[in-house]
């Protein structure tokens, strides 16, 4: 019980020093007041895989960094994709109609909402998730059409042949 509970220690200690939500809102301030143009400071300045191609400056919260790299026209692009693919496979999901597919759908969809909006982490820059959320993206604005094919694709087994089996 000593590990989980230096564990619990060290959260709430890194929480109350850095609250998340002032963390983040310390990153966009510094990347508005600082260094805001409209066409951004070049892709890969905000992050340590270029420090060897000359300067770059550490932001960890994703759309700050977004905001730094690519700038406001950048940023606006990028909102404007993930809500319209949001939309679009809410979309998708609410015209299921069966049961089980529904459901895929709606898990589906929350993954994509989650990710497309994730104002901490980058979901969107790292792999595995990215590529996730894109193959998942296309699945599910897929899917009505698979689960109009569906039934009629499915032809059942006799029973004598399970039975004699």
């Amino acid at each position: 019980m000593g590990l989980v509970s230096k564990q619990i220690e060290t959260l709430t200690w890194r929480w109350q020093n850095t609250p998340p939500l002032g963390f983040i809102f310390d990153q966009w301030r510094w990347a508005i007041a600082n260094h805001l143009h409209w066409l951004g400071n070049g892709l890969g300045r905000a992050n340590s895989a270029a420090r060897r191609l000359g300067k770059i400056e550490l932001i960890e919260a994703f759309h700050a960094q977004i905001l730094y790299e690519i700038g406001i026209l950048g940023i606006c692009a990028l909102l404007i994709l993930v809500t319209l693919l949001t939309i679009q496979t809410w979309q998708a999901y609410r015209s299921l109609s069966e049961g089980s597919w529904r459901q895929l759908g709606l898990c589906l969809w929350l993954f994509i909402l989650l990710i497309s909006f994730n104002p901490h982490y980058y979901p969107l820059a790292v792999d595995p998730v990215s590529v996730y959320y894109w193959f998942l993206a296309g699945v599910l604005l897929r899917l009505p059409d698979l689960a109009a094919q569906a039934p009629s694709q499915i032809t059942p087994i006799p029973s004598s042949t399970l039975l004699s089996d």
